[in-house]
């Protein structure tokens, strides 16, 4: 019988799902994961993406006034007096958080992309998968470290405008996202 008919309402329900029908959908996941995480070649790349989180993680947590904890879908983050600055899961996602204009500059230059789950957030995501993209992951951390520390920081560890506009002037970004820095520094009161 394909449908069970509840007598009390007169409707029908569907029927439940057998539990032994094969699912392809299932199986090609299965076998994609055997062929990527569990093979060779994907502890090889677990091992590199795990190296490089490694060296982020160390580098990023010598920032003054960072504090790193372990992030609630794996990983770590970074925080400033509490705040996050952004955090690397255990498979090389990297997300950074930014204000809308600052976030929207940082995506529009390419260094990023719209964040995964929230894309009209301002916040960011790349992934950390080459040296290469650790130096850019390590270079968006930063400016998000900057617009923190300038905004929010305790007194002692704070940057003052200056030192962040010449900070973020250091960094290896287009044009255009050291535009929308300094303008979303001057706009923010502490």
């Amino acid at each position: 019988m394909p449908h069970d008919v509840d007598e009390a309402r007169g409707s029908r329900s569907p029927a439940p799902a057998n539990p032994v029908r094969f699912n392809l959908r299932r199986l090609v996941g299965g076998v994609r994961l055997l062929l990527t995480e569990a093979s060779p070649w994907g502890l090889i790349r677990q091992r590199r993406i795990g190296a490089l989180e490694a060296d982020l993680v160390a580098e990023v947590s010598s920032w003054p006034a960072v504090e790193t904890a372990p992030h609630r879908y794996g990983g770590t983050e970074f925080l400033v007096d509490g705040r996050e600055i952004g955090h690397v899961h255990d498979w090389g996602l990297t997300d950074v958080p930014f204000v809308r204009p600052l976030g929207e500059a940082v995506i529009g230059s390419g260094a990023a992309a719209r964040h995964h789950v929230l894309p009209d957030s301002g916040w960011a995501t790349t992934f950390l998968e080459t040296p290469a993209d650790r130096d850019r992951v390590r270079d968006l951390l930063r400016l998000s470290w900057c617009w923190h520390v300038a905004h929010f920081a305790p007194d002692g560890a704070a940057l003052d405008r200056d030192a962040a506009r010449r900070e973020v002037a250091a960094l290896p970004l287009d044009d255009g996202v050291e535009q929308a820095f300094l303008s979303t520094l001057d706009s923010r009161s502490r």
